[in-house]
């Protein structure tokens, strides 16, 4: 996918590169850093007594929600303006729960 992160900065980078270079050495296992979870992998989020408080789309959406997030960032849909802030509040927000 090759979603520009920064649409008004060419040079930023794709979508993958700038995930890959936020979660480079912050992860368990190194090979993780960059790239999308597998079908295979159970990714949730726990609070400190193993309570699962959120577990994220299963990873066969990801393509779609990735195709449709880009879409959304670049302007492309909907046809009404939506203000920069209010877009990048709902990217924020959309990070978020897709992680």
């Amino acid at each position: 996918m090759g979603c520009k992160v920064y649409r008004h900065n060419p040079d930023a980078g794709t979508g993958a590169e700038h995930a890959r270079r936020l979660t480079l050495d912050t992860l368990d296992t190194g090979d993780t850093a960059g790239r999308r979870r597998h079908s295979n992998e159970d990714v949730v989020v726990g609070d400190l007594y193993g309570k699962i408080v959120h577990r994220p789309p299963p990873a066969e959406q990801l393509e779609q929600r990735l195709a449709d997030l880009c879409a959304f960032v670049n302007g492309d849909t909907p046809a009404a303006f939506i203000h920069p802030v209010v877009q990048a509040v709902a990217l924020h927000l959309w990070r978020r729960i897709s992680r």
